[in-house]
Order: C-alpha cells, then sequence, then structure tokens
C-alpha cells in the first residue's frame, strides 16, 4: 500500500527482481527504503526466528555487478535500526550475508568461498549496490527462516508470528521517522 511518502511493497524474490522493485521505487520519488526479508543461517549457533542486521554484504548472485558493485548498506540508515532495536528490546546479531541466485546450492566449496558470511539470502547484496548507485538510503533487515548447517531445519510458522509481531514496533518507527525528515 502507500500512503504519501509511505510505501509498502513485495515480495521480491531474487536479485533481478529486487533490483527491477529499487528501480520503480526510485521512479516514483523514493529516497529512503528499510528491506525485511528471509535467510538461512550458515552457523549452527544462530538460532531459528532470531534477526540479522547485515553490515556488509558479499555477492554470489548476477545482478549487483551491473550496479558497481557496493557491499554496504546506508551508514545512517543501519545505524539508526541498530538503535531501534536496541531500544525495542530485540535481541539481533549483527555481521555478513552472501546473496546467491541458487536456493539450497550451499555446498562445501560454497560455505568455504564465503566463509566470512553468518546468513544467505538471495538480494541483500543486489539491495546494497543497486541502492548505493541509483542514490537511495537503504538499510536491511532479515530474519532468520532455515538453517542450513550442519543439517537442514525450518522455522515453525508461530515462531515466525511471534517474531514478526515483535517487529511491528519498529516498522511503525521507521514510518514515523519518514514523517519527520
Amino acid at each position: 500500500f502507500g500512503r504519501d511518502e509511505i510505501f509498502l511493497c513485495g515480495p521480491v524474490l531474487g536479485a533481478p527482481q529486487a533490483a527491477i522493485a529499487l528501480e520503480y521505487l526510485k521512479a516514483s520519488g523514493v529516497r529512503e527504503i528499510l528491506t525485511f526479508g528471509w535467510a538461512g543461517a550458515l552457523r549452527e549457533e544462530l538460532p531459528l526466528g532470531s534477526l540479522f542486521l547485515p553490515e556488509k554484504a558479499l555477492s554470489a548472485e548476477g545482478t549487483s555487478s551491473h550496479y558497481g558493485y557496493h557491499p554496504y548498506p546506508s551508514r545512517e540508515l543501519f545505524w539508526w535500526l541498530y538503535h531501534e532495536l536496541v531500544a525495542q528490546g530485540l535481541v539481533f546479531e549483527v555481521g555478513t550475508v552472501v546473496s546467491t541466485d541458487a536456493l539450497f546450492r550451499e555446498d562445501e566449496d560454497f560455505l568455504a568461498r564465503f566463509s566470512a558470511a553468518q546468513v544467505v539470502d538471495m538480494e541483500t547484496s543486489a539491495l546494497f549496490s543497486v541502492g548505493k548507485a541509483l542514490g537511495i538510503s537503504l538499510a536491511s533487515l532479515l530474519l532468520l527462516s532455515d538453517r542450513l548447517v550442519p543439517r537442514y531445519e525450518r522455522l515453525k510458522v508461530k515462531d515466525l508470528r511471534k517474531t514478526l509481531a515483535g517487529l511491528l514496533p519498529v516498522f511503525r518507527a521507521f514510518f514515523e521517522r519518514k514523517n519527520t525528515l
């Protein structure tokens, strides 16, 4: 839905679709975006249903290079989100995500090549790169919906709902922030 300068869209699946969404949003005059998506944990110690705030995104996808690879979120929005999560009392991890075009292809070679990443998704590296190229302030927040190592596990729907409900104040604060810019 859209209201004045506030707009919600999604979901997007993969880097190309994320880039297309950002291109359209930029053409519509959007200047600041908070994205929320799902990611798979690449570390056993990261609990399912937990939140992950990417401070860097590695690219194993094909879209970022078309925009000039930029692996970082917008600094100001990243720190706003960090402090808002803390203020809301939410537990989260900060770290590196690797974005890929292929679902469930995280084999031993992939894990070794991207060992700096704690989580995997399909959009964040493109979102950071496209956002930077288009002059959009952008930060991302990820929900760990599944774990890929040491064995595959999925988040239960009831746990998903609980985490999402806890995020409503963060999203509300972002929209209220937009009205004060």
